[in-house]
């Protein structure tokens, strides 16, 4: 695999994306949804 993705890394660019996570932050949201509380 190693083999596989040198040549690409290589020739390649990092970069550094900062900042939330747009699917992150909409799934927390949805389990929060998801989860009920039991009534008393």
């Amino acid at each position: 695999m190693a083999a596989t993705i040198d040549p690409l890394a290589h020739h390649g660019h990092i970069l550094l994306i900062e900042g939330g996570n747009y699917r992150r932050k909409h799934t927390l949201i949805q389990q929060k949804d998801q989860i009920k509380v039991p009534m008393v």
